[in-house]
Formats: C-alpha cells, sequence, structure tokens
C-alpha cells in the first residue's frame, strides 16, 4: 500500500513504513514482495543502480484495489 501507483526508491518506502534497518527491511517485506509478483524494479537489468525504484505490478496493483475496498 505505501507504493500505491507511483514508483518509490527503497529510502522512501522505508522512511514511509518509519523502518531504518535497510537489510531487515530487504528480507522480511521487498525480496518477498518481488518474488510475489506484487512489486518490480524500475531498473531490473541494473539492481544495484543509485536511484534504483520500484513499483507495483498488475498483480500489486490488483491486491491493492481489492485492499481499499
Amino acid at each position: 500500500m505505501v507504493i500505491r501507483g507511483d514508483t518509490k526508491t527503497r529510502e522512501e518506502i522505508m522512511e514511509i513504513m518509519h523502518l531504518n534497518h535497510r537489510e531487515n527491511f530487504r528480507l522480511t517485506y521487498l525480496i518477498p514482495a518481488i518474488k510475489a509478483g506484487y512489486v518490480t524494479m524500475l531498473y531490473p537489468n541494473n539492481p544495484k543502480r543509485k536511484g534504483q525504484a520500484y513499483y507495483l505490478t498488475p498483480k500489486g496493483l490488483e491486491l491493492l484495489r481489492k485492499l481499499k475496498k
């Protein structure tokens, strides 16, 4: 729900969620969301790119619509 229809960097997502431990965020939230197909990288061919951002996939957008109801 944090990403919504926008693209957000890891830092932006963590700030909104009030998290500060990068590795915990990555392992607990980001990687599972990517593996489940809800989130994808803006630059998938360059995962360590400075300014890498994430956005919801169609599957993620559908889940967001269901959660808003």
